[in-house]
């Protein structure tokens, strides 16, 4: 989440786009980190 407000205050759409590819790929990480715990239960 941090990411994309990071990213809100841009000056491009480029820029902004950009932070949203980092929020998911951080997303996606935390998702697999998850599942890591879950298989380890």
């Amino acid at each position: 989440m941090h990411n994309i407000t990071d990213g809100f205050d841009g000056v491009t759409n480029k820029k902004f786009i950009r932070f949203l590819q980092y929020a998911k790929r951080l997303c996606l990480e935390l998702q697999s980190h998850l599942y890591c715990y879950l298989d380890q239960r």
